[in-house]
């Protein structure tokens, strides 16, 4: 990339798009397409979901994943109402495992640590 890309008019040109739609299929594909360019079909042994976009992205009914499954809210999140994704998590069966880490927010600043741990002590289940 180097001096060949040009940030600045590429981040130009996405703005002047306006108001970007991320569940209309024609921005991203519809969710099954998304699913497999990001996973390029693979199964997952285990899936990690981090502050989760319900209500925002995540408007509808999704299939359970078929593995393990955490998700970690911060209990202060300004973004995503953790009683939206408790809510949420109770919708699946089996329902996936939920962290709420208290005072985090959306971006867990000041809480990496806990973030970390939990998502270790997570992936090192059996």
């Amino acid at each position: 990339l180097g001096s060949q890309f040009d940030a600045s008019g590429a981040a130009k040109s996405v703005f002047a798009k306006g108001d970007y739609a991320f569940n209309d299929p024609s921005h991203h594909g519809t969710p099954q397409q998304r699913l497999q360019a990001a996973t390029g079909g693979a199964r997952p042994t285990k899936l990690v979901t981090i502050a989760p976009p319900v209500g925002r992205i995540i408007t509808e009914p999704r299939p359970r994943p078929g593995c393990p499954w955490l998700i970690v809210q911060g209990d202060q999140d300004e973004l995503i109402d953790v009683a939206a994704v408790r809510s949420w998590a109770r919708s699946f069966m089996p329902e996936p495992e939920l962290t709420v880490i208290e005072g985090a927010e959306h971006f867990f600043h000041g809480k990496l640590g806990d973030l970390r741990f939990a998502i270790l002590a997570f992936l090192r289940k059996a």
